[in-house]
């Protein structure tokens, strides 16, 4: 699946007469909604991981793989054909109001289909473990929308600006954008053994779009998550191969 564009991310819209006026003054932003995080916190407390509990997690430094991984030291024995995709876990779900919970589940839904149509490329989808099946499940952790107001304030005053540079140093995050942690984890549908994990975080850019839909970071982390996840299988399947 190529990477959605801006105009089709599904979004939970919030913009005013006043936010839009305040949009057109500004220089159009390019579309490119995310990027990757300095780092994600392995033990937080506010986000737990729930599926890679345990895990000895590696940290990465390409920008094509997730800032930690896990792969199995075993090279596996099945040429897996057919994947077993479980409904997207919301770690926080019983901390989350109404409103909140709302929006997660709609991050979690995006983030189901956007997987399924690019591994369903390469992968049939079953919903019954075999011996030829993996299983992936994948959970969101955290989610934080953008701040409409305090982004365009921070884009469009010179102080602003050197606010939101002098946290983007120290953090390795814009003022005010919107973020989006998410685990990934891999097993043999039929023996449970773990394939792979993996654990990333992506945050916003400073993009006018996020004045608009303050989850436009999220949903453009969750296209390109499952477009890379889609290459990196087929690299994975290409090596064995050889």
């Amino acid at each position: 699946v190529a990477a959605r564009s801006c105009e089709h991310h599904p979004s939970m819209r919030s913009a005013s007469s006043v936010l839009l006026a305040l949009l057109l003054s500004l220089p159009f932003a390019a579309c490119a909604g995310s990027q990757r995080a300095r780092d994600v916190d392995l033990a937080s407390k506010e986000a737990p991981r729930i599926l890679t509990q345990g895990l000895e997690m590696v940290r990465t430094d390409s920008s094509d793989q997730a800032l930690y991984i896990y792969r199995s030291k075993e090279t596996p024995k099945v040429r897996y054909t057919k994947l077993l995709l479980e409904p997207v876990l919301i770690a926080k779900e019983g901390e989350l109001d109404q409103q909140e919970l709302t929006n997660y589940q709609a991050l979690a839904d995006n983030a189901y289909q956007l997987v399924k149509q690019a591994l369903a490329q390469d992968f049939e989808i079953v919903t019954q473990p075999s011996v030829d099946t993996f299983r992936m499940q994948i959970a969101v952790l955290d989610a934080q929308p953008a701040s409409t107001v305090r982004r365009l304030l921070a884009s469009a005053s010179p102080v602003g600006v050197g606010m939101s540079l002098a946290r983007y140093v120290a953090t390795g995050k814009p003022t005010a954008v919107g973020e989006i942690t998410i685990e990934i984890l891999m097993t043999d549908s039929t023996t449970g053994s773990v394939l792979g994990a993996g654990i990333d975080r992506r945050v916003g850019t400073q993009n006018v779009r996020e004045a608009i839909d303050v989850w436009h970071t999220a949903n453009d982390a969750l296209a390109k998550w499952a477009t890379r996840l889609r290459e990196q299988l087929r690299l994975l399947r290409q090596q064995r191969k050889d």
